[in-house]
């Protein structure tokens, strides 16, 4: 996807994410665990213009009974009707970093005795297929830098016409995020 300016355009790949987001999943047959470290990257440690309103959404595999969200930093709930835990940073603490922990109960879908079963050659195989291909976590990230551009775009004049009042001079950079998605 690409984002238009008027000089050109800027591949949205090339934008630099001021935070990072690393997930771990792990499941079992009934059990599994699911971890993310949250944080900002070094080159947005500024003080001035930090990272603001994270918001991560962490959607969880349809076969989730119940989660147990845990978090060191922020507040974080389980939706237990969309199948999400929402973890929310409003500011990123200055001496560690922020993580979350979910403890799921999950629906058993291992195949029964009576299909193919893990004495034959591969069921077994075929049980941990079937688990590893269902068990994909998206993480839906927002969040906001006031004062800061990530984009790169600056603003050299602006000129208003046709107006009776005098307008202000200066310029406010705002970084919000559109749709950031983090997979496992």
């Amino acid at each position: 996807s690409k984002m238009q300016n008027i000089g050109g355009s800027i591949n949205a790949q090339q934008v630099p994410l001021p935070i990072y987001v690393r997930p771990q999943a792990t499941f079992g047959p009934t059990q599994g665990r699911v971890s993310i470290v949250c944080g900002t990257k070094p080159a947005f440690d500024d003080k001035t213009k930090p990272v603001e309103n994270v918001s991560l959404e962490v959607r969880l595999p349809s076969r989730v009974i119940s989660a147990d969200p845990s978090a060191t930093h922020g507040m974080a709930t389980y939706d237990d009707t969309g199948h999400y835990v929402k973890w929310v940073i409003d500011k990123f603490p200055g001496d560690k970093t922020p993580c979350l922990t979910v403890q799921v109960q999950l629906v058993n879908n291992a195949p029964k005795d009576g299909g193919k079963g893990a004495d034959e050659e591969g069921g077994s195989e075929k049980a941990r297929k079937m688990v590893s291909l269902q068990e994909l976590v998206e993480i839906h990230a927002q969040f906001a830098v006031q004062g800061a551009g990530v984009s790169g775009i600056k603003v050299e004049s602006l000129q208003v016409r046709n107006e009776k009042y005098k307008p202000s001079q200066g310029v406010r950079y705002h970084t919000r995020a559109g749709r950031v998605v983090v997979r496992t």
